[in-house]
């Protein structure tokens, strides 16, 4: 019976940690985002210039080893995801801007 409550704080304390994490890479894409908007660097964007207040922090103070897992897969799965998305809205608009045109010669092709 102990052991089953010690191992169910100990995983709770993991989710959280792994939540921290993905909360510290949210809150590192804000200022990203924020970052985007100064003159400048608007010609960035803001996932690079999240990309490098990434770089940056880790170089100067390095990453709290207790959201390490969080942090991983921010990095692995929910950035692939963005690209991902990010590379369909950007096909989405070149069809929406190019018209039909474009689907007919594409499905031609």
């Amino acid at each position: 019976m102990i052991e089953k409550a010690t191992v169910k704080r100990q995983e709770e304390r993991l989710t959280g940690r792994f939540l921290e994490g993905i909360g510290f890479t949210l809150i590192i894409a804000l200022i990203g985002y924020g970052l985007a908007k100064v003159p400048g660097f608007d010609h960035v964007g803001q996932l690079a210039c999240a990309i490098i207040i990434a770089i940056i922090y880790r170089q100067i103070w390095g990453y709290p080893e207790k959201i390490r897992s969080g942090i991983q897969f921010s990095a692995k799965r929910l950035l692939r995801f963005a690209i991902i998305l990010h590379g369909l809205k950007l096909n989405i608009d070149v069809i929406l801007h190019q018209g039909g045109w474009l689907l007919i010669r594409d499905v031609g092709t």
